[in-house]
């Protein structure tokens, strides 16, 4: 098992931005996302020892800072984030990139996936990663 905590505010995938340039269309990602891609790979660069081989089992916690006022015990907050997308930039921040070896080869690895998010005054986000071979 490998264990990782990012004292890092979760942030949900944006969607990517289009550009036409003639007849030419360019992608490029939201300048939220390159951000905490780079920030992700910094904290994690330093407890990884290799990436993972095989098929993985992923545990992931969110926590996140609580709304200003909160009238239900589990609060839905639209901006917090969808933890779909939650997962999805922190899982794609984990791939391997120029200069970080990452967690895995690829997400694609990940055959079984729990995400959760929960209101918390400090944030940050918990990961498990478990070997399944």
């Amino acid at each position: 098992m490998v264990y990782l905590y990012l004292d890092i505010d979760p942030t949900p995938k944006h969607r990517p931005r289009f550009a036409r340039r003639g007849n030419n269309v360019s992608t490029h990602s939201d300048p939220k996302d390159v951000a905490f891609k780079k920030a992700v790979q910094a904290i994690a660069r330093g407890q990884l020892d290799y990436p993972l081989e095989g098929a993985l089992r992923c545990e992931i916690v969110f926590f996140i800072k609580p709304p200003k006022t909160i009238k239900t015990k589990y609060p839905i907050n639209k901006r917090s984030g969808d933890v779909d997308n939650l997962a999805k930039n922190l899982l794609d921040a984990l791939n391997p990139s120029p200069g970080f070896p990452g967690a895995y080869a690829d997400d694609s690895q990940i055959i079984s996936l729990t995400a959760s998010k929960y209101y918390r005054e400090i944030s940050g986000i918990e990961i498990k990663l478990y070997s399944l071979n």
